[in-house]
């Protein structure tokens, strides 16, 4: 009677005397580890080949970043060269930029003070439940973070401004208004 797998005939192609009928006696036969029979080392070094020809093709220019005088201000016209632009395209960019980053912190700001009011609101008419709770916790949140990012957004207009890049503290004690 033939076995499953067999038709009787000699088998066409006749097996690889080393290779070992199953996982785990190719396992016990070489004393090899796991890794060696699923691939993984294999498919590891895959993925850290194929990992760095994306990190090749995804690399910026190591000038494209912006440059700065001795004195510590944005330098215009090595940032042009590096971008390939002119020095009056660069600092319409940068007007454009600040004009954008005031709008954002103006519209952060107004959004924080108004989920402010919301959540003033919130406490005072919602009754005590754990549900309410964690509701106006997030709704607290959530003010917080749109008047954190009104401030950095604020912190952009004034770096532009000054055309300087800024600490917080620099940024918190100048005496100009830091207001966009």
């Amino acid at each position: 009677m033939a076995r499953k797998g067999q038709t009787g005939r000699g088998s066409q192609d006749p097996k690889d005397p080393n290779q070992a009928a199953g996982m785990f006696k190719r396992a016990f036969r070489w004393g090899v580890s796991p890794n060696a029979i699923f691939g993984t080392d294999e498919i590891r070094t895959n993925a850290r080949y194929i990992g760095d020809m994306w990190s090749d093709i995804q690399r910026v220019p190591p000038h494209r970043r912006r440059r700065l005088t001795p004195e510590g201000t944005y330098d215009i016209v090595a940032m042009a060269f590096d971008y390939g632009r002119s020095p009056d395209q660069i600092r319409m960019m940068m007007a454009n930029s600040r004009v954008i980053a005031a709008r954002a912190s103006r519209i952060y700001l107004v959004s924080g003070i108004l989920l402010l009011l919301y959540w003033a609101y919130r406490v005072m008419v919602s009754p005590v439940g754990l549900g309410n709770i964690f509701y106006v916790l997030l709704v607290l949140a959530m003010a917080v973070w749109f008047l954190v990012l009104s401030f950095f957004k604020a912190m952009e207009t004034w770096r532009l401004r000054t055309q300087r890049p800024g600490t917080f503290t620099e940024f918190l004690h100048t005496e100009d208004s830091w207001w966009p």
